[in-house]
C-alpha cells in the first residue's frame, strides 16, 4: 500500500532523478521499525548496568597501573639484569608499593647525576646486581 503525500527521490539513469509520491511496502516497514518506541530495560536491570559501569570506571585505572612495570619478585636475576641492559633505563617494582628506576649506565641519568650500583631481591636470589641508580651528586650544605 503506497504512502500518499511523502515525496521520494528515485534515480532514473545517470544524473536524472524523479520525485514520486509512493513508498514501497518494505521501505515503509523499515521506516516504521526505526521510529518504534525504545524498549525499557526495567529498574533492576538499569541499576545493575549502572553498577557495572561504575565498577569498570574504578577498575580500569588500577589495571593500567598494575601492568606498567615488571616485578623483580617474579623475575630471575638473569632476567632482571637483561631487562635493564636491553632497555637502558627501566622502572622495576621491588615490592607491593615500592619501585625504582634502574639504568645500565650514566648516559641514562641527568647531567648532574652520578650512578651508584643497585642490588635488588629477585625470585631466585636475595641480592642481584641489576645495574645502577641515578643519584644526585653530594653537594656541600648551603653557606659553606
Amino acid at each position: 500500500m503506497p504512502l500518499q503525500g511523502a515525496g521520494v527521490l528515485r534515480a532514473r539513469g545517470p544524473g536524472l532523478v524523479q520525485l514520486t509520491d509512493d513508498l514501497e511496502p518494505d521501505v515503509l516497514q523499515l521506516t516504521d521499525s526505526l521510529h518504534a518506541p525504545a524498549q525499557s530495560w526495567g529498574p533492576l536491570t538499569e541499576a545493575a548496568m549502572k553498577l557495572v559501569l561504575i565498577a569498570l570506571c574504578l577498575l580500569v585505572p588500577t589495571m593500567a597501573a598494575s601492568q606498567g612495570r615488571p616485578d623483580a619478585r617474579r623475575l630471575s636475576c638473569a632476567q632482571a639484569t637483561a631487562l635493564v641492559r636491553s632497555s637502558g633505563a627501566v622502572v622495576i617494582a621491588t615490592g607491593a608499593y615500592t619501585y625504582d628506576r634502574y639504568v645500565s649506565g650514566a648516559q641514562h641519568c641527568f647531567r648532574p647525576q652520578v650512578t651508584t650500583p643497585a642490588w635488588i631481591g629477585t625470585a631466585d636470589t636475595g641480592q642481584c646486581f641489576v645495574g645502577y641508580l641515578c643519584q644526585d651528586r653530594a653537594t656541600p650544605p648551603f653557606g659553606r
